[in-house]
């Protein structure tokens, strides 16, 4: 009688009433640039939180479409809300300036673009009230509006994290894309690399960022959200999977995730694979390389035709810009027909055609393939904006 007493009376006065205002029990942070048309929608999604021992903490990273003004507008309006004004650095750099700045016990990431579940803190807030020793809760995104949860719940969980062990099961399987060793309702719910991989959708201790000093990479600008969960889970962060639709993503056509080209690309992936390599090395988990080189693979041969092949470039541009990729060195590390052969029995087919056109110079049958692709991608898009 005593323990119901205490967790389902006291401690939530406790934590809703003892704690504020000073204290917020949540840290909601919002990375803002160039989103002045979203913004004020996303902030009232927060504003209207039922559980209200919350700070929203909005970080204007070098804003110049008025959207630095409409954050301190809204902060007039709202004593919780707190505005920080930098220099651009990218969302990382503005995240990990909120997590410096914020005042609460837990932290939840929402982009300015999206928006969220009116019950998303109180639904976070029931699962840590009867998880205590939890280091981060990972929720489930909506596929509308109109579906995100209404009531809040505290019994559906679909993964429990209780090892290190177990976590490394995971990270094995987040850079494979493949989740079959876990429960069919996980799979069905969390089996989809946008929704697992991403920082949204979920609430995260503060404290156990601290006490591993873990900040979010700023020089990985591609498969960053990824790699900060990875580490997370390195470090042994216990958490749990539910299977509850709290974020809604709005598919932004000007958003970095869906630009055909992003510059550094190889770059990008050679230094995200020398952190996991620092990372597994550390907390003496040796048996992902692999994984790694896997995912890093796979990843760099679906962007670099979009490199070759950019908006503007004439067919002899495409053509050089070919061979300065397949002759670089960072590529050559990535990509090469050796680690083709050694990768071949877990790369999908759509990979080994990149990469066989790649390695063996067929330039102009590539020029074909993406050419279909983009068709393909187009369509996409085209259906998607008359939604």
């Amino acid at each position: 009688f005593l323990s119901v007493f205490f967790f389902n009376i006291i401690f939530p006065l406790r934590t809703q009433y003892l704690l504020a205002p000073n204290t917020p029990f949540f840290s909601i942070i919002v990375p803002v640039y160039q989103s002045k048309e979203f913004l004020r929608q996303t902030v009232e999604t927060l504003q209207k939180q039922t559980f209200s021992n919350i700070e929203i903490v909005l970080v204007d990273d070098g804003s110049t479409d008025g959207s630095a003004i409409l954050c301190d507008q809204l902060a007039n309006e709202d004593h919780r809300i707190v505005v920080d004004h930098k220099k651009n650095g990218g969302v990382f750099s503005a995240r990990n300036r909120g997590i410096e700045i914020c005042q609460g016990k837990w932290i939840i990431f929402v982009d300015s673009d999206d928006l969220v579940s009116l019950t998303m803190c109180e639904n976070f807030y029931n699962y840590i009230r009867s998880n205590y020793s939890l280091d981060f809760i990972a929720c489930n995104f909506s596929s509308s509006i109109k579906n995100l949860m209404r009531q809040p719940s505290s019994n559906h969980v679909v993964l429990r994290l209780k090892d290190k062990q177990q976590n490394i099961r995971l990270i094995n399987q987040m850079l494979l894309s493949k989740y079959d060793i876990f429960p069919k309702k996980f799979q069905k719910s969390f089996g989809n690399n946008v929704i697992l991989n991403s920082l949204c959708a979920k609430v995260y201790k503060k404290s156990f960022f601290i006490n591993n000093k873990l900040i979010l990479q700023t020089n990985v600008m591609y498969s960053e959200d990824l790699l900060f969960n990875i580490e997370i889970l390195a470090h042994g962060a216990k958490g749990i999977f539910v299977d509850d639709p709290i974020y809604f993503y709005r598919y932004n056509l000007n958003s970095v995730t869906h630009r055909d080209y992003i510059p550094h690309i190889i770059e990008n992936y050679t230094e995200f694979s020398e952190i996991l390599r620092q990372l597994f090395r550390k907390n003496n988990i040796s048996n992902l390389y692999r994984s790694v080189e896997i995912y890093t693979f796979k990843a760099v041969l679906s962007i670099i035709p979009a490199d070759i092949f950019q908006k503007n470039n004439s067919f002899l541009t495409s053509y050089k810009r070919f061979y300065e990729i397949i002759s670089s060195p960072d590529f050559l590390e990535i990509c090469n027909l050796e680690k083709l052969k050694v990768l071949n029995k877990d790369l999908d087919n759509k990979t080994k055609i990149k990469a066989n056109l790649l390695l063996k110079k067929h330039f102009v049958a590539l020029f074909f393939l993406n050419y279909f692709y983009k068709l393909l991608k187009e369509g996409e898009k085209a259906l998607i904006s008359r939604f």
